[in-house]
């Protein structure tokens, strides 16, 4: 599914930025596919751990996380990355 590439790459391209190392791409469909609109955080265990309807009220949600990735959430990740190394 293109969705899952789409997804799975996005994964790899960050864990690369922020380690300088690579790993397996994550399959994170099942986990994205409730949240349609506003933003989510997902942890390093690839599970969401917030959503909130704006930027800054997830912000404010996991203002004491650490490890958290934030992202919009959406129908469709398609052209989500715009870049990768991968």
């Amino acid at each position: 599914m293109l969705i899952t590439k789409v997804l799975e790459l996005l994964i790899f391209f960050l864990d690369s930025l922020c380690n300088n190392k690579t790993m397996k791409p994550i399959d994170l469909t099942k986990a994205l596919n409730p949240y349609k609109t506003g933003w989510v955080a997902i942890n390093k265990s690839s599970k969401v751990v917030a959503w909130a309807k704006t930027f800054d009220a997830i912000n404010k949600k996991v203002k004491e996380a650490k490890n958290i990735f934030i992202m919009p959430a959406s129908k469709n990740y398609f052209g989500f990355i715009t870049r990768s190394n991968a």
